[in-house]
């Protein structure tokens, strides 16, 4: 048995290590002989017919009838199928069709384990600006099953329902229905679950008439409580060196606003804490990064974007935060980046969604 192991394994090395046909018809050593019993008619056996001190030496031309071309080495039978398209389990099937044994299959088609990536996760809130006509909403949120309440002006988190507060800075819109009110999510998670309830209600204000115009801002928190001190303040020197480039996606109306001003003239370098980043930036909340939502909320708030109910472009700026601080965990970008496509941290398509945006705004199409 020991023997057989060690041919089969010779083979395995000789098919990967790409050992060359003339070389290895050493026949001397090892024959490929049928064995008379109840076994398939393909089923062939190794039987060794010297104990060579070095198997290095034996055959590795073992012929075949099994359905396989029959002319082929047993080499180039096993390499075409560990190549062959398909899964590990139709592999091991034509392998034992080749007469390769269960107990020698990890010589020739070994597990490999490959390493997985942990992925960042990550709990996030929506602060959605707008006007909505609110008698169209609660019918709407009602009928649809969308969890809301109507409370006065508050600052307190929740996990259970989306909450609506007045808010003075926005404006009304001549001629337009609706009371100016910011929608605040609960605590949602960043995962399909997370998103849908997030549709939902982007669905319900959309149908109830919601509008937004240039008083207007979308807010998003990303939950940093466990993050280092090092990783928090990465999040804002990365975002200084991306400010432009984000700038250049997103509203000329949010560029430099008093509720988010930008956040390029500050010096990070010697902040360790986010203590120490809200010291450097006066604590004041009024930016396009937001250090005193730490405090209250165990976040970061993100604050420039135009306002919007547009769920695949919440959806989609959410995205881009989430993985700027999954990144700032263990990267800081050396260099003010210029384009989209220099950006570190998004797929391709993530940045001609950006790109189209670009353009969007470059043709006045965006409304805030």
């Amino acid at each position: 048995m020991r023997d057989r192991e060690a041919l089969v394994k010779l083979v395995f090395e000789m098919v990967t290590e790409g050992v060359g046909e003339a070389h290895l018809i050493n026949c001397k050593r090892a024959a490929l002989v049928r064995k008379r019993s109840n076994r398939p008619k393909h089923f062939l056996s190794l039987t060794p017919t010297s104990r060579a001190s070095s198997l290095k030496t034996s055959t590795a031309i073992m012929m075949y009838d099994n359905g396989f071309n029959n002319r082929k080495s047993l080499s180039e039978q096993i390499n075409d199928v560990i190549n062959m398209k398909g899964s590990r389990s139709e592999k091991v099937k034509a392998l034992i069709k080749l007469g390769i044994r269960e107990n020698e299959i990890s010589f020739v088609l070994p597990v490999v384990h490959r390493e997985s990536k942990p992925r960042f996760s990550f709990t996030f809130g929506v602060e959605i600006e707008c006007n909505m006509p609110r008698y169209r909403f609660e019918d709407v949120a009602s009928r649809d099953n969308v969890p809301y309440e109507f409370e006065n002006y508050n600052h307190n988190d929740n996990r259970d329902h989306f909450k609506f507060v007045s808010d003075s800075s926005i404006s009304r819109t001549l001629g337009m229905d609706g009371e100016p009110i910011e929608c605040v999510s609960p605590i949602l998670n960043g995962n399909k679950s997370g998103f849908d309830k997030l549709e939902a209600c982007c669905n319900a204000l959309n149908e109830a008439g919601a509008y937004v115009n240039k008083s207007t801002g979308l807010h998003v928190h990303i939950g940093a409580s466990e993050l280092s001190g090092e990783q928090y303040v990465n999040v804002f020197k990365n975002y200084q060196k991306l400010q432009n480039v984000i700038s250049s996606f997103l509203a000329p109306s949010r560029r430099d606003a008093f509720y988010c001003k930008p956040i390029d003239g500050y010096d990070f370098s010697y902040c360790h804490t986010p203590e120490a980043v809200r010291s450097v930036m006066g604590f004041d909340r009024y930016h396009s990064v937001n250090a005193e939502s730490f405090v209250r909320h165990h976040t970061i708030e993100f604050r420039q974007h135009q306002g919007s109910t547009n769920f695949t472009k919440i959806k989609m700026w959410v995205t881009f935060l989430s993985k700027l601080v999954a990144y700032s965990m263990n990267n800081v970008i050396e260099n003010e980046v210029e384009t989209i496509s220099e950006i570190p941290f998004l797929t391709a398509a993530e940045k001609r969604f950006f790109e189209t945006s670009k353009q969007e705004v470059n043709r006045g199409r965006v409304a805030a």
